[in-house]
């Protein structure tokens, strides 16, 4: 399987955490703490999935995926929210700008390897 997966996260230890499950099964990852660099890197690179926090210095996860979704080039790219918040109102923002999915923070390496494998093209 030769796919990137973009995470963009201000937590290191996620970002580690993603990077030690999915590079052992041949998968690349990429990273970028902040939305905007997310964004330039998801452009340059064309990952096969985004994984992004809401949080996140000049650019949110929310309009980072608006962004990427509502781009012909990129809207294809499924995107992958992850993080602590989980209420109603994020919950309802995650559908309106088109996410892929949302996973709960903190999650177990086997979720997120069950809930991505599921969601990679």
């Amino acid at each position: 399987m030769n796919s990137t997966i973009l995470t963009v996260n201000m937590d290191k230890t996620f970002t580690e955490q993603v990077s030690s499950v999915f590079e052992k099964i041949g998968i690349s990852v990429i990273s970028s703490t902040n939305g905007l660099d997310g964004l330039n890197q998801a452009r340059a690179v064309n990952p096969d999935l985004v994984i992004t926090d809401i949080t996140l210095p000049y650019l949110n996860g929310f309009h980072l995926c608006k962004l990427l979704k509502n781009d012909e080039r990129f809207d294809h790219i499924p995107v992958v929210f992850v993080s602590i918040k989980d209420d109603q109102d994020t919950q309802h923002t995650v559908n309106q700008v088109g996410a892929d999915a949302f996973i709960k923070k903190p999650v177990t390496n086997e979720k997120l390897v069950r809930e991505l494998i599921r969601i990679l093209p």
